[in-house]
């Protein structure tokens, strides 16, 4: 099994340095993405290449966007979701790309534009009861997390309420990837949930909340209204009527 998954980590790395002697740019779907930071590790950068990043995520998104709300996305990383989803909106302005690591925004950027869309990013973290929180940075961008390990730095908190009214958004599409903040999110903002929004494509991570707050999440959303529609991976989608 070990060596099954060093073979499968060395074509990864292969398949990066193809991209980065290509140009450091991959499409997706039709998009064009840049690799070129020093946060996009090699390896990354095979699995963009060989179309595996967030690939259970994209299917979700091709059901079951709504292209007439207004999107709120948390955890935007390099956006490949979020210009994936950008591009599908009926008003493409309407939407709000919520990143807390403040080292991928200027990628996260590059690649709003390289695409020609309207996203509005903000560099802040949902957290709580706090103006600001440390937020680990981790050489693996997708690794780097509220309270994890890394280079620390203080990030700007919000909450999805704040980002709502900010943007005068009412009825939404939710689309989150906060790497365990998301059990926060459902305790401290159900109710918020409950009002705004209508169709939730949420990522839980049971390896870092734990399989019983994962298990929690799901119950409580369906308390609140929401059913579940769809799974993918440790991708769940709801909606509320």
């Amino acid at each position: 099994m070990r060596c099954t998954i060093r073979a499968i980590d060395r074509y990864r790395r292969s398949a990066g340095w193809l991209v980065e002697r290509l140009g450091d740019r991959v499409r997706i779907d039709g998009l064009i993405f840049s690799t070129a930071s020093p946060l996009i590790a090699r390896g990354l950068k095979g699995e963009l290449l060989l179309d595996r990043h967030e690939a259970a995520e994209r299917r979700l998104l091709e059901r079951w966007l709504r292209t007439d709300l207004p999107v709120v996305e948390l955890g935007g990383a390099m956006g490949v979701i979020s210009c994936l989803t950008n591009r599908r909106l009926a008003r493409p302005r309407d939407h709000v790309v919520v990143e807390a690591n403040p080292g991928i925004i200027p990628l996260l950027e590059r690649n709003r534009d390289l695409n020609g869309c309207r996203f509005r990013v903000v560099n802040k973290a949902l957290a709580y009861d706090t103006e600001t929180v440390a937020f680990g940075v981790n050489p693996r961008f997708t690794a780097s997390r509220i309270g994890g390990a890394g280079t620390t730095v203080a990030v700007a908190a919000t909450s999805l309420e704040a980002i709502v009214a900010e943007a005068e958004f009412d009825q939404i599409s939710l689309i989150c990837d906060i790497e365990g903040a998301e059990a926060a999110l459902v305790e401290r903002e159900l109710d918020t949930l409950h009002r705004h929004v209508r169709t939730l494509l949420v990522e839980i991570h049971p390896y870092l909340i734990g399989q019983e707050a994962a298990a929690w999440i799901n119950r409580a959303l369906e308390g609140a209204g929401f059913a579940l529609r769809d799974r993918a991976g440790m991708n769940w989608v709801f909606t509320r009527d």
